[in-house]
C-alpha cells in the first residue's frame, strides 16, 4: 500500500483533485502519475 505522501501528492501534482477517501486505484495512479516510484 502506498504512503500518504504518495496517495496525496502536492496540489501542483493533482493532490487537491484526489480524495483518498473516494480515490480508487485508477484515480490514485492518475493523481500520483508525476510522483516517482513510491515504496
Amino acid at each position: 500500500m502506498r504512503r500518504r505522501a504518495c496517495d496525496n501528492p502536492l496540489p501542483e501534482h493533482g493532490g487537491e483533485d484526489c480524495d483518498r477517501k473516494d480515490a480508487g486505484e485508477l484515480q490514485i495512479h492518475s493523481c500520483s502519475a508525476e510522483i516517482p516510484h513510491c515504496p
